[in-house]
This record gives structure tokens, C-alpha cells and sequence, in this order.
């Protein structure tokens, strides 16, 4: 009986190529720990732990289920989908009245005062901020008064009794105020 080489060698790549194809098509390394300055994703990820990215994520869909942080910009191009979203709180500042400039160091940005007072200067509205919520709100049992200025458009003068709540978006140049509540 004579063997042919040629069809010998052939089976063998034939079993070879089908092998290692089917074995990585079923390979999945599981990863504990991405860091990466920029991470591009062109297909449907899954992120279920706690996800931190430090630089600037490009993705088509997302899928967050745990806790997903970018610490500069996220930008998704599809779909976003979060089980929670919300604005973290900043620490309460306390509001001294006279020339007193809130400066929000978050979204949801308490404050209080030991006495009655009010303020009309908000900073951060600028450029870089164009399109961000303000949300302030008054925890303490005293009257805080934002007084409509320059640089905030209101429906007129705001005078926040406790618990009671103003939200802004800033527009690149003023905060807007787009909600009160009076609670």
C-alpha cells in the first residue's frame, strides 16, 4: 500500500487550522484589571464590577452594571445603559452672605447658614461647563436668599427655606435655572 504525502500533509493542516480555530473561538481569559490612558471600544462591552477610567473612553454601546467612573470625558456614540444614574453629592458649604461666590464642587451641591443671608454669585458656568445641572439645596433652618445677578437667569429671586431645592444648567456663559421646589 502507498501512502501520498500530499494528502497526509493536507488532512494534517485541514485538522490543524480547524483545531486551533474552534479552540480560540471558545478561549475567553477572564481579566481582573484594565488600565489604560485611552480605551477604544467598537463593539457591545459589559462592564459588571467597578470600572475606573482615568483617561478618555470612546465606546459604541455600554453596558454598566456596576460602578463606572471616567475621570475625564466619556464619550459613548450609541447606546448608554446604567442601572443607577446620579449626581454625587459635594460637601455643604456654608454661605456667610455679603460678597460671598458659591463655587459647586459637584452637581448636587448643598448648603447652609448659621443665619439668614442670601448670595447672587455662582462661579464654574463657562465653556468647559457648557450643558452641566446644578442642583442646590438649602439644609439648613435658615432663609438663604439667591438673588437673580448677572450671571444667573432665574424667574426672580429665590428665597430657600430648608430643604427647598434650585436646579441650573449653564449654557456656556449663565445658569439657567430650569426648576424650583419650595418644600
Amino acid at each position: 500500500m502507498r501512502i501520498n504525502l500530499k494528502w497526509i500533509v493536507a488532512v494534517l493542516l485541514i485538522l490543524a487550522m480547524t483545531g486551533g480555530a474552534a479552540a480560540q473561538a471558545f478561549q475567553r481569559t477572564p481579566i481582573d484589571w484594565v488600565i489604560a490612558k485611552k480605551l477604544t471600544v467598537t463593539g457591545v462591552s459589559l462592564f459588571s464590577g467597578a470600572s475606573t477610567f482615568s483617561g478618555a473612553v470612546t465606546a459604541t454601546d455600554v453596558t454598566a452594571t456596576g460602578l463606572l467612573t471616567a475621570g475625564n470625558d466619556l464619550v459613548v456614540t450609541d447606546d448608554l445603559t446604567t442601572a443607577d444614574l446620579y449626581n454625587t453629592r459635594a460637601t455643604t458649604v456654608t454661605v456667610t452672605g455679603g460678597a460671598f461666590s458659591l463655587t459647586p464642587a459637584g452637581a448636587y451641591q448643598p448648603i447652609s447658614s448659621a443665619a439668614a443671608t442670601g448670595f447672587g454669585a455662582i462661579g464654574g458656568c463657562n465653556a468647559a461647563n457648557d450643558g452641566r445641572l446644578l442642583t442646590i439645596v438649602d439644609g439648613a433652618n435658615q432663609t438663604i436668599t439667591i438673588t437673580e445677578t448677572t450671571g444667573l437667569k432665574m424667574a426672580g429671586n429665590f428665597a430657600m427655606g430648608q430643604w427647598d431645592a434650585i436646579t441650573y444648567r449653564c449654557d456656556g456663559s449663565f445658569w439657567i435655572e430650569i426648576g424650583r421646589s419650595n418644600n
